[in-house]
């Protein structure tokens, strides 16, 4: 009787348990997507928000 042994560890199956869920993947995906987006702000979005001219905004 051959019985095979994983040697996978737990994080290496929790990442297979969640790679099959698509809804979970897609929410980490969502999650990353924000995180990446605050990291990366002052590059997106070059002017803060007090910096704004609401003068220029009516004309």
């Amino acid at each position: 009787m051959d019985t095979a042994i994983s040697n996978k560890g737990h994080l290496s199956r929790a990442f297979t348990r969640l790679w099959h869920k698509k809804i979970a993947v897609a929410c980490l995906i969502a999650i990353l997507l924000i995180y990446f987006m605050g990291i990366f702000a002052p590059l997106i979005a070059p002017y803060g928000y007090n910096e704004q001219d609401y003068q220029s905004i009516r004309e």
